[in-house]
């Protein structure tokens, strides 16, 4: 029995909880974990995922619908397993249900991870929270149900399987996956590569308006909540641009802002190559990620960001 499968086994109340604006690593590990758990220990646990509301792509995986966004403070469950979150303030308004358990158990992914927690599973080498959740189960009760959440995860924070953080280990892990007759070309069509015609309109005015700064090592593009909800799209729908950008021949950086508030703009930065740390630079501005994908949030208008990014990426650039 894994480290993780005792605590669970302990517990007869769990809840599982992610980060912020959930992405496919976050949804595949929160819900795999819950699949998993309804797998083996049917009734015998009390389980509920709280995030808040994703993407309705992602409701082709079993539980989607049992997502709660419901806040109890009066609730103590004797387990929360956090997943792929390397900070409590982007837990936000569920950090209440870790607070109050009885036990914590993170699984995360992040280098720049901050979370002081006794049983932290972490490797920032793992290409998704997916992979770690997948190594520290057991197998036997890893069904369709299960290995669907787990592929979606890996294959969103791989960029299918063509990003650096792939390893051979990686594949042979999807390759137990797919082995439970998932239909994979459904999962990836679906939750990263057919969109709403609306997402390709706001993304050729988003690609028309980038613009190359420090010599053409950066492309930097903006979005506003005016331009999104004029094509009736929200955040959750624009999650694909700064990937976008970032294949573009020559550039070291792609940065991508979008507005979650007035005047208060999430930066999300993807590099190529070696270079440039994303989560470095991230973290110098209160937030975090990974080495070649992070993110932070700007309180200025959209005017003054690009002027900021040349003055501070400049040293970077040049250190």
């Amino acid at each position: 029995m894994t480290k993780l499968d005792s605590f669970i086994n302990e517990a007869k109340t769990i809840c599982i909880l992610g980060h912020i604006n959930p992405d496919g690593d976050c949804i595949g590990s929160t819900l795999g974990l819950y699949n998993y758990i309804i797998n083996r220990y049917n009734i015998d646990k009390k389980v509920k995922v709280y995030l808040q509301k994703p993407s309705d792509k992602f409701n082709i995986l079993k539980g989607f619908d049992k997502i709660s966004q419901d806040i109890n403070d009066a609730i103590e469950y004797d387990l929360c397993i956090v997943c792929d979150c390397g900070s409590k303030d982007r837990i936000k308004e569920f950090c209440i249900y870790m607070e109050n358990a009885k036990n914590i158990v993170v699984i995360d992914h992040h280098e720049t991870n901050d979370i002081v927690c006794e049983n932290l599973i972490l490797d920032s080498l793992a290409p998704a929270s997916c992979e770690l959740v997948y190594k520290n189960i057991d197998k036997s009760f890893i069904n369709r149900d299960v290995a669907e959440c787990l592929y979606i995860g890996i294959a969103h924070d791989t960029g299918v399987f063509r990003y650096t953080n792939t390893t051979s280990e990686t594949l042979r892990i999807v390759a137990e996956l797919v082995d439970k007759e998932i239909n994979f070309n459904y999962l990836l069509d679906t939750t990263m590569f057919m969109q709403k015609f609306n997402q390709k309109r706001i993304m050729a005015e988003i690609v028309n308006r980038a613009k190359f700064l420090l010599d053409g090592k950066v492309l930097f593009s903006y979005t506003n909540d005016e331009e999104v909800k004029k094509f009736s799209l929200d955040n959750r729908d624009i999650d694909i641009v700064v990937g976008y950008l970032r294949e573009t021949i020559g550039i070291e950086v792609a940065i991508f802002a979008y507005e979650i508030g007035t005047n208060i703009y999430k930066i999300s930065l993807r590099s190529n190559g070696e270079k440039i740390n994303c989560a470095e630079i991230s973290k110098r501005f209160g937030g975090g990620g990974h080495k070649k994908a992070a993110g932070f949030t700007l309180k200025m208008d959209v005017s003054e960001i690009e002027s900021f990014l040349k003055k501070k990426l400049f040293v970077v650039f040049n250190a």
